[in-house]
């Protein structure tokens, strides 16, 4: 009995004791979980209190990231401005060009144009055609088309002359009277063309726009650009044509000029008209390129064809009206002279004898220091060799001379070197021509203007026009 009660208690021990180590384990089991569980936490929080302080990091970065970015694209935005205006101009160009190919009607209208349409009027005129002033309203619309594009070129060029000047000078102006050699040569570098400025400031000059004798004096200096080549009058803009028509001694010959002669016939280059009054001889005329070139050896082959076409036209005109031959010859010794060729009808008994007359007087008035080329130029003979432009390739284009056509191919020339002494206009040919005719003196000496409504031309026409080779005879 008392084994049996010792053996229970020592059950129940045993129950009590793995009791309370499964409680003692339990509750350390317990305890590990919550350590683990408040060190996962603190280190949860850790990581985000890391990543709140990365955070705040990478917000001061990018806020100073972005105060530099501002500062950059302020300057960036400010120097885009300084360049904005010239980008503006430059595209503004390219969409005018644009919007020019896109609509015909929009096509600027250049110089040649109007002149060609000019020209078409003209000979309309001299037509009596119908259709002159449906002709006349087209010029006039291409005007304000040439002008209306004129302005607007000039005014973008303007723009794009003050940034240059910025560009290059800064903000402050230059005064023409300070500007120095190395300015002058960048100014003339940037100028469309040579000697640009200093035309610009001859045309502008006061003084020129008042006294004539004033133009007289610079009409010269106008002329050597043109001689150099600084000037193309060929394709100049419409209203530096004119002004520099009307300096180079107020040209009657440029159709552009309002006092130019009454016109005879026109072609698409060249036109015909009659000297000035008194003329050596009756009947005579003149064949005149339209562009104002010094000589006809600077004269293009299209104008020189024309040129061919009115001298045979001529010579059959002669022969058939008046039984007469016919010479023909050209003064340019003044560099701003508008280059013209004079036929002069002569009887026909005279047409072999007057050849000697010119070699006579060539040689009379060479001066004896002109000692670097021969003072007889025999085109005619040339003319053997190397066909009809013999004359063309005889004389050299920038030099004075006089030239004499026996025939269509060719006669004398001779390179004067000493303008002063030589006779001043055309009086060579004058004396020579009316001495075989025996021509008044007075007349012979008398230099003629031409006068607007010349009823000569009236006269002339009615002869004249079965002969005209433009009127597709």
């Amino acid at each position: 009995m008392s084994e049996e009660r010792t053996k229970g208690r020592s059950s129940r021990d045993h129950r009590d004791r793995d009791r309370d180590h499964r409680h003692r384990d339990e509750h350390r089991s317990r305890h590990h979980h919550h350590r683990s569980h408040r060190h996962r936490s603190d280190r949860h929080e850790g990581s985000r209190d890391e990543k709140d302080r990365h955070r705040e990091s990478n917000r001061h970065r990018d806020s100073g990231y972005r105060d530099r970015e501002s500062k950059y694209e302020k300057r960036d935005n400010s120097a885009y401005a300084d360049g904005d205006e010239y980008e503006w101009v430059e595209s503004g160009n390219v969409e005018d060009n644009l919007n020019s190919n896109e609509n015909p009607s929009s096509q600027q209208v250049t110089q040649t144009q109007l002149n060609e349409m000019n020209a078409k009027i003209l000979k309309a005129k001299l037509r009596k055609s119908s259709d002159v002033k449906d002709l006349e309203a087209e010029y006039e619309k291409m005007k304000e088309n040439f002008y209306g594009k004129q302005k607007q070129g000039e005014d973008i060029q303007r723009q794009n002359d003050a940034l240059s000047l910025k560009r290059n000078y800064g903000d402050s102006a230059i005064n023409q009277d300070e500007m120095t050699i190395q300015d002058m040569v960048r100014e003339e570098k940037s100028s469309s063309g040579l000697g640009k400025s200093s035309i610009q400031s001859i045309i502008k000059d006061k003084k020129y726009s008042n006294d004539l004798d004033y133009q007289d004096d610079y009409s010269n200096k106008l002329a050597e650009y043109v001689q150099k080549g600084s000037i193309d009058l060929k394709n100049m803009e419409a209203s530096q044509a004119k002004k520099l028509a009307s300096v180079l001694d107020r040209c009657q010959l440029c159709i552009e000029n309002d006092n130019c002669c009454d016109i005879l016939s026109m072609a698409d280059k060249v036109y015909l008209t009659l000297p000035p009054d008194p003329s050596i001889a009756k009947y005579s005329t003149m064949i005149v390129p339209i562009n104002h070139s010094q000589n006809t050896i600077q004269c293009d082959e299209d104008e020189w064809d024309e040129i061919r076409n009115y001298m045979i036209s001529l010579s059959k005109f002669y022969y058939t009206k008046l039984n007469k031959s016919v010479i023909f010859y050209e003064t340019s010794i003044y560099k701003h002279n508008h280059a013209a060729i004079i036929a002069v009808p002569i009887p026909m008994t005279l047409s072999s004898t007057i050849q000697g007359f010119f070699k006579q007087s060539i040689l009379e008035h060479s001066s004896e220091l002109e000692q670097h080329h021969s003072a007889i130029i025999d085109t005619m003979s040339n003319a053997e060799k190397m066909g009809r432009d013999a004359f063309r390739y005889s004389i050299a284009k920038e030099a004075p001379y006089f030239h004499v056509w026996f025939n269509l191919n060719g006669g004398l020339g001779h390179i004067v070197e000493d303008i002063g002494s030589w006779p001043k206009g055309d009086l060579f040919a004058r004396e020579v021509i009316g001495g075989v005719l025996n021509v008044d003196p007075y007349i012979i000496r008398k230099q003629g203007k031409w006068i607007k409504n010349d009823e000569r031309v009236n006269e002339m026409s009615k002869i004249w026009r079965q002969f005209d080779w433009t009127e597709g005879n």
